[in-house]
């Protein structure tokens, strides 16, 4: 059964709230449900799409029409973003990228000027293979990476 772009946009709004509201779960443990879930729901919603031939744009269109107000737009298309940086990147690894990210708060910051480092660090993490520590470990090191480089350019 494939998903109609109604109930895709509808998934996206319904998950994309719950990925914001993050914060407000009390505990590593409430952060971690919270951001697991929704994150790999929708990565791989929006991986399924994108293997099936959906437009980059197209996706993006639909992020667009979310509200802005709790960033649920910028997390939308962050999102596609990450889904769309290369074909061979697996959901199960973009979905452990997204669920860290969500984890340490970073949905809501820019991260696209870094694409091309996340896309190769990311193929090489796939590379080792998902199920183990030294992917987590990579996963974790790419992460630190990223925000190291973004204190950088916070601090220029």
């Amino acid at each position: 059964m494939r998903p109609t772009a109604t109930a895709c946009l509808l998934l996206l709004c319904l998950l994309a709230f719950a990925g914001v509201t993050h914060a407000q779960a009390s505990g590593r443990v409430g952060i971690r449900l919270s951001c697991d879930g929704p994150e790999t729901a929708l990565v791989s919603m929006i991986a399924y799409e994108r293997d099936r031939g959906t437009p980059k744009a197209e996706m993006l269109a639909r992020a667009e029409r979310l509200p802005e107000n709790d960033g649920s737009r910028m997390v939308a298309v962050s999102r596609v973003e990450d889904v769309y940086l290369d074909p061979a990147l697996q959901a199960q690894t973009l979905s452990a990228y997204r669920s860290k990210k969500c984890q340490l708060g970073l949905l809501l910051r820019n991260l696209a000027p870094y694409a091309d480092l996340t896309r190769e660090r990311l193929l090489q993490c796939q590379a080792i293979g998902t199920g183990g520590r030294g992917f987590r470990n990579c996963i974790h090191a790419l992460i630190g990476e990223l925000e190291a480089r973004l204190a950088k350019a916070d601090a220029g």
